[in-house]
């Protein structure tokens, strides 16, 4: 079955992409989709509601690692994630739901802003509020 999820790619100056992947996407795929060669999972919530984070495990070993999600720390933004990462609705049994519009609305207007890397460039990164 399909299930709508967030794609963000890692340096983008575009905004996320919203995409339809398989709820019981293969791994190969999901190494294919984030172009990477390991993936790592992780949960946030974005107000009440917990999402699955699919990310490239190995975003920070790169030659010019760009972080694409940011944590507030002490008086600053801490880096967290780096390489590309896809956003998906909770785990339900084994398999992750559906992101549904309004997940996706909240998502896109309050966890994503445009960050400056290393080289100035600005891309979009997302924020997390934990």
């Amino acid at each position: 079955m399909k299930i709508k999820g967030i794609l963000l790619k890692a340096g983008s100056a575009l905004p996320p992409d919203v995409i339809d992947v398989e709820d019981d996407i293969d791994i190969n795929d999901l190494y294919k989709l984030l172009n990477c060669n390991a993936i790592d999972t992780t949960y946030r919530y974005f107000g009440q509601k917990r999402f699955l984070i699919i990310c490239d495990d190995e975003g920070w070993l790169k030659e010019n690692p760009i972080a694409t999600a940011y944590q507030k720390g002490f008086m600053k933004l801490c880096p967290v994630l780096a390489g590309n990462l896809l956003i998906l609705g909770d785990v339900q049994g084994e398999l992750p739901t559906s992101l549904g519009l309004r997940d996706i609305v909240c998502i896109l207007d309050h966890g994503f802003k445009k960050r400056c890397s290393q080289t100035g460039k600005k891309h979009y990164a997302l924020l997390l509020d934990d």
